[in-house]
């Protein structure tokens, strides 16, 4: 039972890194967009 919730918070934690990585690069990604809309 400890075992499995240890690989729980594991995932969740995992889970969540992935998605701030992904908010991240979608936000610099965003960012350029619109830098280069701004100079044309």
């Amino acid at each position: 039972m400890f075992e499995v919730s240890e690989s729980v918070e594991l995932g969740l934690v995992f889970l969540l890194i992935v998605i701030g990585l992904g908010l991240l690069y979608g936000l610099q990604k965003w960012v350029r967009k619109a830098a280069e809309d701004e100079d044309s």
